[in-house]
């Protein structure tokens, strides 16, 4: 199946792009809200100013980015709260980004819940990791037989695609298209 837009994979339930300045809300370049383009009306808020990342037009090959600065910027989605990924069979994953330092706090960007916790463990993310290297990870919580799958890579330089694919039995990984890892 061809991807062309995230809404044609079934049960789509969040899709933020960044490129779309229809769907973001900024004052000077300041992001209060990120408009989910999904239909489930499950849009990224920010209130606090300092907490607010930067929307930048016309930056990557004439596309707009949102950036986060690694130390306080962040945004929550009420409207997934206390969604457990996963839930209705499977969850696909697919973020485009760059980590611009790697600084070993494990600072991160980070989709989902928090491991450690078995009822919001499923989560899909990258972030710092020992070793001045960046770990792209999927966890599954062991109570709906998930797993955890994690690859590492080194690139403060371009855009990566990172892609998630959970069937509530295995993981799999892709970094820009190529296998990173898998449960299988």
């Amino acid at each position: 199946k061809i991807i062309t837009k995230p809404t044609v994979i079934d049960n789509c339930i969040l899709w933020l792009d960044a490129d779309d300045e229809h769907s973001i809300v900024e004052s000077s370049n300041l992001v209060s809200n990120w408009l989910d383009k999904s239909g489930e009306a499950n849009h990224a808020t920010q209130a606090t100013s300092t907490n607010q990342p930067t929307y930048t037009p016309r930056v990557v090959n004439g596309r707009a980015t949102i950036s986060f600065d690694g130390t306080d910027n962040h945004m929550d989605v009420a409207g997934l709260s206390g969604t457990t990924f996963g839930s209705n069979g499977g969850v696909t994953f697919i973020m485009v980004m760059r980590q611009t330092s790697f600084d070993n706090t494990g600072a991160g960007f980070y989709f989902g819940g928090q491991s450690g916790d078995p009822t919001t463990e499923n989560y899909m993310g990258v972030g710092t990791s020992s070793g001045d290297s960046m770990d792209f990870r999927m966890h599954g919580s062991n109570d709906t037989s998930g797993g955890y799958v994690e690859t590492y890579y080194q690139d403060t330089v371009g855009y990566n695609i990172h892609t998630g694919l959970w069937d509530k039995t295995n993981i799999s990984i892709y970094f820009n298209g190529y296998l990173g890892g898998t449960t299988t």
